[in-house]
């Protein structure tokens, strides 16, 4: 809170605002905000029934300002422990993981060697029937899969497909998806 005092300035008497001069313009500005937060604590002091008790009504003010301040702070806090969840559902270790974390985590492994084991099926299957078909296309749509055109002079050199023209679409796992199946393999050993 600001310290108003008086003092010589020149000539003439001057209103000191933290030991600095005001001008006249900054104390009618002053006067004119001290009025209006006077007029709102009024209309509060009216709404909350305590008819003419600015004095009440700035106290509510004030605890509402603590308040804001208080949730302000909350907020604050919440957003940190996101970032922590959001940190230990990566790829990085962290050293203390609250419990909710932990079970995060293990349910990610857990959906993980499904998956893998649903897509591993998948691929293995000498063909898709309807429902290895609706499989396919969910996770197509989910991006756990891709599909994309065979190349055995280039991008596939290294492949032991058979029986793929060239061309001929093939399906194969996203990183993502590849790389949470290792973590989750390493977890079970």
């Amino acid at each position: 809170m600001s310290e108003y005092t008086q003092g010589v300035c020149h000539d003439g008497a001057a209103i000191l605002k933290d030991g600095k001069p005001l001008t006249i313009e900054q104390i009618l500005e002053g006067l004119r905000e001290r009025d209006e937060y006077r007029n709102h604590l009024a209309a509060i002091a009216e709404m909350t029934g305590n008819g003419d008790d600015i004095g009440a009504a700035h106290e509510g003010v004030n605890a509402l300002a603590e308040d804001l301040a208080r949730y302000k702070r909350m907020f604050a806090a919440a957003c940190e422990t996101l970032g922590e969840i959001q940190q230990a559902l990566g790829n990085s270790v962290v050293g203390i993981e609250p419990e909710l974390v932990k079970e995060l985590i293990k349910e990610r492994a857990a959906l993980a060697r499904f998956a893998n084991e649903a897509v591993t099926t998948l691929f293995d299957s000498p063909g898709c029937d309807i429902d290895g078909k609706c499989l396919e296309d969910w996770l197509l749509d989910e991006g756990i899969i891709f599909g994309e055109p065979f190349e055995p002079n280039g991008k596939h050199s290294q492949s032991t497909l058979e029986d793929v023209e060239e061309g001929e679409t093939i399906l194969q796992c996203s990183q993502w998806f590849s790389s949470a199946a290792r973590q989750a393999a390493k977890a079970e050993e």
